[in-house]
């Protein structure tokens, strides 16, 4: 049974988080609210949250700050922050997304709307690739580390390449590596963010008026994105599963098949349905955009659109898409120290077998000494 989700709601304003509080838990989620910014550090030291939903206007340390120092931690960045908040200028938006959050809602919000953004991000960063140890009752040995699996001894890497699901690497903990290197080479260095190591993202615009494809396509080269162009989303459909543009704008009002439909056909298809859909149209009113989440997509634009806003909720559905890509690829290996043998999961400390065992494993480990090591004991 797949446990529930936690939102960590931070809102000065009291009736706003009792409100908030409500409506999450009859959706069926964990929630926990704060009106105090500099607690959530505290909360995140202790707990897992899936997302955060985030005021801007609070004393102290307002959701900028806030966003913004959670986004440099490392065991934080990947939580998706969505901005709530009164503020609808096109100034507070763009600053939101520059911060790091993914989504922007204005108040006074649609329930249903603000049901369907949070589901997109949840659902975006599932964590399904827990580690899954399927053993009976293995023996680890308490002098050298070896497991017997009622066959064989282990090395501890062999046995979890043999029952688990994940991929094993050989690696150095950094406290083993401290006590090898030079004071001087102890600095670690990260070229994740390295701009030189980035493509030009392609973006699809499928819009049946050439003006608007027009429009969308100059703001977008001039943002160095690549800009393919189609006028109607039932021919584009082979091309997308061929092509795979990074991300896809959207029209709904156009013949032959509409936004929506294209949308659900993307989303059906296993080799689209992570490409992220945002909506670009006319229609502004609630239905339209809680079916337009319904169908599928990440995001809703409406028209006439601000061009700060569509480059930054663009650029932020690229950059949680490839968070995600990132994170699926690390959270499906692990790697084990080669000189204490501690494992590290995807960001998680490193731990011991014993530890990761009981709270992976599908049966009870327990402790002896291997032949060998009872040889050089007694011999």
């Amino acid at each position: 049974m797949q446990s529930r989700k936690t939102i960590l709601v931070i809102d000065d304003d009291l009736s706003t988080l009792n409100l908030l509080k409500s409506i999450l838990t009859k959706a069926g989620y964990n929630v926990v609210v704060d009106s105090i910014p500099q607690r959530a550090f505290n909360y995140l030291e202790e707990n897992n949250v899936d997302l955060i939903l985030l005021d801007i206007l609070m004393p102290r340390m307002d959701g900028y700050q806030l966003c913004s120092i959670l986004k440099e931690k490392p065991n934080y960045k990947n939580i998706p922050v969505i901005f709530l908040t009164a503020l609808a200028d096109q100034n507070s938006i763009s600053k939101s997304f520059a911060v790091g959050a993914v989504d922007y809602i204005s108040k006074p919000y649609e329930t249903e709307e603000l049901l369907s953004r949070i589901n997109v991000y949840l659902q975006m960063s599932n964590d399904n690739a827990a580690p899954n140890i399927q053993t009976r009752n293995p023996l680890i040995c308490s002098t050298c580390n070896k497991i017997w699996d009622n066959k064989y001894w282990f090395e501890l890497a062999d046995f979890l390449r043999q029952h688990s699901n994940v991929t094993v690497n050989s690696s150095i903990c950094p406290s083993c590596k401290s006590k090898s290197l030079p004071s001087d080479q102890k600095t670690d260095k990260s070229f994740f963010n390295d701009e030189s190591n980035r493509k030009q993202s392609e973006i699809l615009i499928i819009d049946d008026h050439p003006d608007n494809i027009q429009l969308l396509g100059q703001i977008l080269v001039k943002n160095n994105f690549k800009v393919h162009s189609a006028e109607s989303g039932k021919k584009v459909l082979g091309f997308i599963e061929e092509r795979q543009p990074d991300l896809i704008l959207l029209d709904i009002m156009m013949p032959e098949m509409d936004g929506y439909e294209v949308c659900k056909e993307l989303k059906s298809n296993s080799l689209t349905k992570h490409i992220p859909v945002i909506f670009l149209t006319a229609l502004a009113d609630s239905d339209a955009i809680i079916k337009g989440f319904e169908v599928g997509a990440n995001d809703f634009i409406t028209k006439p659109f601000h061009i700060n806003e569509v480059i930054a909720r663009v650029q932020a559905q690229l950059n949680f898409k490839q968070l995600m890509q990132v994170i699926n690829q690390q959270e499906s290996s692990l790697s084990i120290c080669e000189q204490c043998n501690k494992i590290k999961l995807y960001k998680k400390e490193w731990i011991t077998f014993e530890k990761m065992f009981n709270q992976y494993g599908s049966s009870i480990l327990m402790y002896t000494v291997c032949p060998k090591c009872m040889e050089k004991k007694y011999l």
